[in-house]
């Protein structure tokens, strides 16, 4: 189940039961106010508009599927070991393939994508391979993170250390 609070009034506004879901991870939101929700034991990811919920796309591409981002016209979602497109009519095709799984991941403006995986390293993945830009300290582990574009900054938490992780990506990328 997916679960809306009210911060306003501190209080749950609505219960989304997803009663097919095996086991929900990410949670992503597009400008036009759909909830994305990623199942990565059913390979599927949900819709949540207003009061209703559907499966927006199920496709053996998304294996494993965590992270999700919304780059204005896709969800984006990563997978073991690719990053898959869902168009609006929840037809999934991989974008880039990865050597490892992908946890966590945010768009870029000039198509390429910041990912994380499961250990916590951070990797630039573009059409012609990918990079690792963050390597992670030893028992850090983290798998989601944040980008903030106009700091050029990511924020990544730790769930061994319980710590936060900030560091400024390079102009090059």
């Amino acid at each position: 189940r997916v679960i809306r609070y009210n911060l306003a009034s501190d209080s749950i506004d609505m219960v989304y039961m997803l009663p097919k879901a095996m086991y929900l991870s990410d949670v992503e939101a597009d400008s036009y106010g759909n909830i994305f929700v990623s199942d990565t034991h059913a390979g599927c990811i949900y819709k949540i508009r207003g009061d209703s919920s559907m499966v927006f796309c199920k496709d053996s591409l998304l294996n494993n599927v965590t992270g999700l981002c919304y780059n204005g016209n896709n969800v984006v979602a990563g997978a073991k070991n690719c990053i898959v497109c869902i168009s609006n009519n929840g037809k999934a095709s991989v974008t880039a393939h990865t050597p490892f799984s992908v946890y966590g991941i945010r768009s870029l403006d000039d198509g390429s994508y910041l990912a994380s995986d499961f250990v916590g390293n951070i990797h630039h993945v573009s059409a012609s391979g990918s990079t690792v830009i963050y390597k992670k300290n030893a028992d850090a582990n983290s798998a989601d993170f944040e980008y903030i574009p106009e700091q050029r900054m990511i924020y990544l938490p730790t769930y061994i250390k319980n710590s936060l992780v900030l560091f400024r990506v390079s102009d090059s990328l």
